[in-house]
């Protein structure tokens, strides 16, 4: 093979393997962390982001999970709640207001919810877009529970 036809297949190699990549440097729709309630730890590796249109404050919800779920699937906070029906999972959701900060917070474990308010703690290291980035962590009134709740997990998540 000529060195022009090494350097082409190389450049088209090159290409395949960029291709598959990420589009974005930490991934996008995965999380990374646990959620541990009623002494059992749940590995969350799947985030997903949605526009709660239902809702007329149009809210953001962020569901980080055990187990992937579909993105079409996810529209509203009811689509929600029928997932977790037919698909039970464990994790975490969040609601944001238009300001991003948390105001309806949930966690599941096997598929129930529980309803929470100021157990969990956002950090946001992505600015306003399509991509949420950063971290929620367990806030110290999670550990005060009869049943303490410990939360640790960094997530990017694209909001559809």
């Amino acid at each position: 093979m000529s060195i022009r036809g090494v350097a082409f297949a190389a450049t088209i190699v090159a290409l395949a393997v960029t291709r598959t990549q990420p589009a974005d440097a930490q991934g996008t729709d995965q999380a990374k962390g646990a959620l541990t309630v009623n002494g059992k730890t749940y590995a969350l590796a799947h985030a997903a982001a949605f526009v709660d249109g239902s809702d007329s404050r149009k809210p953001i919800v962020l569901v980080l999970t055990d187990k992937a779920l579909p993105a079409k699937a996810l529209t509203t906070g009811s689509s929600l709640s029928m997932e977790r029906n037919m698909n039970a999972f464990s994790g975490v959701a969040v609601w944001l207001d238009d300001k991003r900060t948390i105001f309806r917070a949930e966690y599941y474990e096997n598929g129930d919810p529980t309803a929470t308010s100021g157990l969990f703690a956002l950090k946001l290291s992505s600015p306003p877009g399509k991509v949420l980035a950063g971290t929620i962590q367990a806030t110290p009134a999670a550990a005060t529970l009869k049943t303490p709740i410990k939360v640790d997990i960094t997530f990017s998540a694209t909001v559809k």
